[in-house]
């Protein structure tokens, strides 16, 4: 390497590193120099490369030597001596050569690939404005610091399209916040060609911007100016372009961006979870894999910030390069909290390809937040600060929620949003980016915003508790309010709260969220539940709790708990308290299959809630009492509760009870075979329950339309019932007993399609978690249908047990519908395996069960096995009744048992001798089995052809 005879700055060389935007690192790196200190040498004209390095630069470069400033000084075109005091662009005092860039050969320079990602649509719009054959076009990209507006831009100079339409180059300056327009403006003229000697005689910037203008008069460029704050300093930029040139503007400020640009204003929202976690893959591609969770986390704790995806990529990259978990997981663990996120927030930053920064600035995302911080209002910045209480993106504040935390006027959210830290989504509502509320975090702890958000939290409980429309709007914003409480240890406050609070937890089936509030509530309660100021509180903290847990499944413990508010509220003689509590133990019972001791609780609530006209009280009241006389099979008695219900329910507009009796009275049109009005009353409580948004209330009425599909042999709207189901159930945490009869819904189905290894994995689970529980009813069901699926496996031994204990269950349970169920199929088991006397007696035991409970399906069943037992055993006369009866029972919607009870009457009339009748009855069924497309046909078929040969003989 040569020594110099006279330093002289070589800025061939160092103009054609910045126009590529390149480090001296990043040169020194590709041409393997020992050291950056070589280039900066180079620059500086303190040295001259060797011919090895020359020729490395210029193929690095594209260029010749005589281009880089890189022969001797005698082979250099002369250069102007220090008396001749002409600028250069390396004399910083006159211009800005970090700050503006013109580019008119870019081929060398391709993107790194996490600027693209997640941009395909905004570069193709992009590309499709600016090459839009209008005058003088303006295309402004506003968002939060570090969405990525400047790298959006960048990737606009290396798109073959937009070069190729704005073939005179494309010219780039970084104005900031506070630009130097003079140095600016001069470094744009020596740039387009002006010589230093005419940028001294234009003595004015509007002199500087009428020469540079005249250059660009009929020259089509794109001007890129980024980071826009004001107008005025963008105006000298935009009046120096030609007609044929177009402007895109970056900027934070939405109310600049729509000013300049009107309708081609494009807001830059983060990336999606998708995009963001392959951006986050460039850096820790197995990590997305190995821990997917947590990746997903952490990417929604930064809202899709591609600077702030960067630096995590970066962090995570750096622990993990050593391959050690340990060292992942701390990493991990720091990064899941907002403390270590904005700790790698304030590290610098160091972009190799950046175009606005000189070789050793550097500076870091807080830093670049800091910026918008700067120029706010000390009232606009104390409302920031105090704004961070409350959720983040996507949760949404609501304006009342955001005045009363921040204690500052509207006009101050007017302008957060003006200055693009705060953004509207709506009429009346407002998000702020999770890594606004990390730095205002930072910034400034505000105890004060937390009691204002506390006091906001219990004023809109106490006026609006009962109105679930109005806690729906407001959830995230009262949730935060609990956090607050907890954090700041309110006692008081947060006991009211949740008093107020967790029944609309428990109706959103919320249970999870309801269980941890209420767990540290009660351990708060017991120390106050003698003080009467908190009674009130403690009741209700009280019967919530209990109400949680026995939702869990634990009924033992709910016992205890309500007993425990039970007391409480009959010392102090709180009598809705008292009736509410009653009717919960009520419940309870009725759940654990003890109908007479629930029934007991109903009967003593429903004298005091007539007494106190407790009307809504009273239509859940009805609804239970009239589920457990249908139970007994007494449905008239039950639709008489029912009717009163619906009464009650509609008189003082009261739609969760609404939907529980369409359902109960959908039940009873089920079993009745009624399916028009089954379907008919299942559809309304549906209707009701998606219009209040009450998860379990909706998976009952699906599951009312499973059964009803399944009952008709539909087995595929049964599916679309069931994948709905399914579908809700991944929105809210399904309960134990709801799980349990979700469980026999899909081994129903199962059964019916004849896969019975599935049904029995169902059958197994539902029988398991109902026996945790304590859930008879269900599992009474559950077992039935494991005999059913045990016959159909030819298990007969594990068919008569499960079979037995069902029918011992509903004997217990007083489970009438069951009773008749079990002893029928007990009756198809025997009769499957030719026992044939114990067959008629069950058969027969669960006919009678069924005629009184007007069973129609069940009837079908007993009475076709029934005749066939009568048929083996040669007597005719009774299978004749049983058929007659069976076929009476039947219609034209029953054409499979219609077609059994024809087949049956055929073999009788051919045991009669009647073989004309027998073959009339015969084809009728063979008829009938042929429009179902039975499996029974060809053996009907094969009976038809044999009567001739009966006929000869």
């Amino acid at each position: 390497m040569k020594s110099a005879a006279v330093a002289i700055p070589n800025t061939l060389l160092r103009q054609a590193r910045e126009l590529r935007g390149w480090s001296q690192k990043f040169v020194s790196e590709q041409i393997d120099a020992p050291a950056i200190c070589y280039i900066s040498r180079w620059e500086r004209g303190h040295t001259i490369p060797s011919p090895f390095y020359r020729e490395k630069l210029c193929t690095l470069f594209g260029k010749d030597a005589r281009e880089l400033g890189l022969l001797p000084n005698e082979e250099q075109p002369e250069m102007p001596s220090p008396t001749q005091k002409a600028p250069t662009l390396a004399q910083a005092d006159v211009f800005s050569p970090s700050k503006v860039f013109l580019f008119n050969n870019p081929e060398s320079f391709i993107p790194h690939s996490s600027h693209v990602i997640g941009r395909q649509k905004v570069i193709e719009l992009l590309t499709q404005k600016l090459c839009a054959e209008q005058e003088k076009t303006i295309i402004s990209l506003h968002g939060l610091p570090g969405v990525g507006k400047t790298s959006l831009a960048r990737i606009c100079i290396y798109n073959e399209q937009i070069q190729e339409q704005f073939h005179h180059g494309i010219l780039w300056i970084n104005l900031g916040p506070q630009p130097e327009k003079a140095k600016l403006l001069a470094t744009c003229g020596v740039l387009l060609g002006l010589s230093t000697n005419e940028l001294r005689r234009y003595a004015s910037e509007e002199e500087q911007v009428k020469a540079i203008a005249h250059i660009l008069h009929a020259r089509r460029m794109l001007i890129i100016i980024d980071d826009v704050w004001s107008i005025e300093e963008f105006l000298p930029f935009f009046k120096m372009g030609g007609t044929q040139c177009a402007y895109l503007v970056t900027t934070r400020l939405p109310s600049i961006s729509l000013r300049l640009a009107n309708n081609n204003a494009l807001v830059i929202q983060g990336l999606e979870e998708k995009e963001s976690l392959e951006l986050l893959e460039n850096f820790v591609p197995t990590l997305i894999y190995q821990e997917p969770q947590t990746m997903h986390a952490l990417v929604r704790s930064v809202g899709g910030l591609p600077l702030a995806l960067t630096l995590i990529g970066q962090n995570l990259q750096l622990h993990a390069h050593g391959g050690q978990p340990r060292r992942i997981q701390a990493a991990l663990t720091r990064l899941s909290q907002s403390e270590g996120r904005l700790r790698i927030f304030e590290q610098q930053i160091v972009n190799n390809q950046s175009f606005d920064h000189s070789d050793n600035s550097a500076t870091s995302l807080k830093s670049i937040i800091e910026i918008s911080d700067n120029h706010l209002s000390p009232l606009a910045r104390q409302a920031l600060y105090a704004l961070a209480v409350l959720p983040a993106w996507p949760k949404c504040i609501s304006e009342e929620a955001a005045l009363a935390v921040a204690e500052a006027p509207v006009e101050i959210l007017d302008v957060l949003i003006d200055a693009g830290l705060l953004e509207g989504v709506g009429a009346g509502r407002y998000a702020l980016h999770q890594i606004i509320i990390d730095y205002a975090r930072l910034k400034h702890s505000d105890r004060e915003a937390k009691n204002r958000l506390i006091g906001y939290t219990i004023d809109y409980l106490e006026q609006y508790h009962t109105i679930d429309v109005a806690l729906n709007q407001e959830q995230d914003i009262l949730l935060a309010g609990l956090e607050a409480m907890l954090d700041l240890k309110q006692t008081h406050q947060l006991i009211r709260a949740l008093a107020l609070l967790s029944p609309f937890f428990q109706r959103k089936g919320w249970y999870d969220l309801s269980s941890k509030y209420l767990q540290h509530a009660y351990q708060l309660v017991i120390p106050l539940e003698k003080q009467p100021d908190t009674l009130r509180y403690t009741l209700s903290i009280l019967c919530s709790f209990a109400e949680s847990i026995q939702k869990g499944g634990d009924a033992a413990q709910a016992r205890t708990l309500y007993q425990q508010a039970l007391d409480l509220a009959q010392h102090y003689e709180e009598q809705h308290a008292k009736s509410n509590l009653l009717f919960k133990l009520g419940t309870l019972e009725f759940e654990q299959g003890e109908y007479l001791q629930a029934e007991a609780y109903f009967q003593k609530t429903l004298i005091e809630a007539r007494r106190y006209s407790y009307h809504t009280l009273l239509v859940m009241l009805f609804s239970y009492l009239g589920a457990i006389v249908a139970r007994r099979g007494n449905y008239l008695q039950a639709q008489a509760y029912f009717q009163e219900g619906l009464a009650l329910a509609q008189q003082y507009n009261y739609p969760e009870g609404l939907s529980t009796l369409l359902r109960e009275i959908g039940q009873i049109s089920l079993i009745e075979t009624a399916y028009a009005d089954a379907n008919h009353y299942f559809r309304q409580s549906l209707e009701i329950a998606c219009q209040l948004g009450y998860p379990e209330l909706i998976c009952n009425a699906q599951l009312g339309l499973v059964h009803l599909a399944l009952e008709q042999g539909d087995d595929d709207q049964a599916h679309v019932y069931l994948q709905e189901r399914e579908t809700l159930v991944h929105q809210f945490e399904p309960l134990p007993h709801l799980r349990c009869r979700i469980l026999q819904a899909s081994a129903s189905l199962a059964l019916k399609e004849g896969n019975y290894i599935h049904a029995e994995t169902f059958l197994q689970e539902g029988r398991t978690l109902a026996q945790q529980v304590g859930y008879r009813e269900c599992l009474t069901q559950l077992l039935l249908l494991s005999g059913i699926a045990a016959l159909e496996l030819r298990d007969d031994v594990q068919a008569e047990v499960f079979l037995r204990e069902s029918l011992s269950m509903a004997y217990q349970l007083g489970y009438s519908e069951y009773i008749s169920r079990s002893l029928v199929y007990l009756g198809i088991k025997a009769f499957k395996y030719k026992h044939i006397q114990q067959a008629e007696t069950y058969l027969a035991e669960g006919l009678a069960v069924a005629r009184s409970l007007r069973q129609k399906g069940l009837l079908c069943i007993a009475l076709s096995i029934l005749g066939e037992c009568s048929l083996l055993q040669q007597n005719s006369e009774q299978a004749s009744l049983y058929f007659e009866e069976l076929l009476a029972l039947t219609s034209s919607c029953d054409r499979e048992y219609q077609a059994k009870a024809q087949f049956g009457a055929a073999r009788v009339a051919l045991a009669r001798g009647n073989i004309a009748e027998a073959q009339r009855l015969g084809m009728l069924a063979m008829a009938l089995y042929e429009q179902l497309e039975h499996s029974n046909r060809s053996d009907i078929q094969q009976w038809l052809s044999s009567l001739p040969t009966l006929l000869i003989r």
